[in-house]
């Protein structure tokens, strides 16, 4: 006996091997968009806390960045940040550096000053409260924007002699 194989024992187990490729391939192409999904929203939430901590952990640059709001020079402000860079302790916030903020972020929503201090693509929404649950600090897109939020942040700060939240919002 020979080890040969006529031509339609070939053609079935040919026909077999493609079949089990393309059922991988197409389970392959079914996973992918779920998974790329997954790892967006991962990048996304990665982001956030990342912004998050420079927000809460980084006096900005320059440090007195909250001096050139409303002077005409806010041209030199290359990154905001709210931490007390004086009392020398995390998550320890400015309260002057929050309210000095205020102003560029109305009703209507922040402008593009504000999106490039934090360097981010993405929308955002920052809300500082107090203790008390007076709002310091409300930052919202200029208009409605469509879709779910992706991540949110929420941070115990201290402010002044008291504590907040900081509540960061990212889509």
């Amino acid at each position: 006996m020979k080890a040969q194989i006529s031509f339609v024992e070939y053609l079935v187990a040919f026909s077999i091997f493609i079949t089990f490729v393309g059922y991988i391939f197409f389970s392959l192409l079914n996973f992918m968009p779920t998974y790329l999904g997954e790892m967006e929203d991962e990048i996304i939430k990665s982001e956030a806390y990342q912004i998050s901590e420079m927000l809460i952990n980084d006096p900005g640059e320059p440090v007195s960045w909250n001096t050139l709001i409303g002077t005409g020079s806010e041209n030199q402000i290359k990154r905001i940040g709210f931490s007390d860079s004086t009392a020398g302790k995390t998550n320890f916030l400015s309260a002057t550096k929050i309210t000095s903020l205020v102003s560029k972020c109305p009703v209507d929503g922040y402008g593009d000053d504000i999106k490039n201090w934090i360097d981010t693509k993405y929308q955002f929404s920052l809300i500082v409260d107090d203790k008390t649950g007076g709002v310091l600090l409300d930052c919202h897109p200029p208009q409605t924007v469509s879709g779910k939020v992706k991540a949110s942040i929420r941070r115990v700060v201290a402010i002044g002699s008291g504590y907040g939240e900081l509540v960061l919002q990212v889509w």
